[in-house]
């Protein structure tokens, strides 16, 4: 297998099978690396970040350039507004974490108690929840 370097966005819609080909290269014993950074796909704030990551990729594989040290994950951590580099996708310290509607219609990690009724939503695909953010392929976020 031939060393893979790959670039997406936590908003770009490929994103999601993205990380399942680079956990399935890394567990098979690719050389393999991922970057994550804050754009969409095709968003033209990443064309420098893809562009220095494939010349120094290729140039480390192809001509016997020096290893950067880098890790093989680098991903831009929202709202910290700062990268980190992790050696592999999940992280190891990563738990699946459950979720809760509360009575207030708020969101978190407690199970609300058994008295409360549990605060419900309607969804109606004909008329869907605006969002801020959506995973693009255009570059355009709604």
């Amino acid at each position: 297998m031939p060393p893979v370097c790959m670039v997406t966005g936590w908003w770009d819609l490929f994103l999601d099978r993205q990380l399942v080909d680079f956990t399935a290269l890394q567990r098979g014993g690719a050389t393999a690396r991922i970057t994550i950074g804050p754009w969409s796909h095709g968003d033209r704030g990443s064309l420098s970040t893809i562009a220095h990551e494939m010349v120094h990729w290729l140039g480390m594989h192809l001509h016997g350039g020096e290893h950067d040290g880098r890790a093989p994950v680098r991903v831009y951590v929202q709202h910290a507004d700062r990268w980190t580099d992790l050696p592999c996708w999940p992280p190891p310290e990563a738990r699946p974490t459950e979720w809760y509607l509360d009575a207030g219609g708020g969101l978190g990690p407690d199970r609300p108690a058994g008295t409360t009724p549990p605060s419900r939503f309607v969804y109606d695909p004909a008329d869907p929840t605006p969002t801020v953010g959506v995973a693009s392929c255009s570059g355009f976020r709604e």
